[in-house]
């Protein structure tokens, strides 16, 4: 940033940052630093509406969140992501949120149809769709793509459905045993508070950690 000071992708890339690690009340204000370095906005607003979205989602302010993302879409040209699915739910909008997340796990790209096929177990299990649930995680077993948002919707439908208590379990070669460290997993309403027991069950086809 010192080299070129002038430039606002360096505070974007920070506030990534800030999301990833949990620092979620800095976002805000970095964002709003790249912004004042580009006012023509266009693509550099929507560089910037990214990690404010993602904010408000882990901050569970989720009618910003919805909004903030409705708008990423747009400017994206996309109709839907796991994310926005997600805070679809957590507003009450469940059948828009299932059909949106169906439309997220089609995707042709890998790492979007795993995060919307994930999200949409984590849904349907919280809705009591057992059975849609169980194929949705079964499906792990035949596709090798994993990231932390795809282990935590995984975990979040292994708790609906199994009343675990350690909603990361699986989570692999990422090596987080203190799944709770994750940003935004505490605060996440399709988790609550699982007390801590010995018993850490294992997603199908993922690896438990203790």
């Amino acid at each position: 940033m010192a080299l070129n000071p002038n430039l606002e992708m360096h505070h974007y890339y920070r506030a990534n940052a800030f999301m990833h690690l949990g620092l979620l009340d800095r976002i805000d204000a970095e964002v709003q630093e790249g912004l004042e370095r580009n006012r023509e906005g266009g693509q550099s607003k929507l560089d910037g509406l990214g990690p404010q979205a993602f904010g408000a989602f882990f901050s569970s302010d989720f009618p910003r969140a919805v909004r903030l993302l409705e708008e990423w879409l747009r400017g994206r040209s996309m109709r839907t992501y796991w994310a926005h699915g997600l805070t679809l739910y957590y507003l009450g909008q469940h059948a828009r949120s299932v059909a949106l997340l169906e439309e997220a796990a089609r995707s042709a790209a890998a790492p979007a149809a795993a995060r919307g096929r994930a999200a949409l177990a984590s849904v349907l299990a919280a809705l009591g769709e057992r059975t849609r649930a169980e194929k949705l995680i079964a499906h792990r077993d035949r596709g090798p793509y994993i990231d932390h948002h795809v282990a935590n919707s995984l975990g979040a439908a292994t708790l609906s459905l199994a009343n675990a208590t350690k909603p990361c379990a699986g989570y692999g070669r990422r090596r987080r045993p203190d799944c709770r460290a994750i940003p935004g997993i505490a605060r996440d309403p399709l988790l609550g508070s699982a007390p801590e027991r010995s018993a850490v069950p294992a997603l199908p086809g993922g690896r438990a950690e203790r």
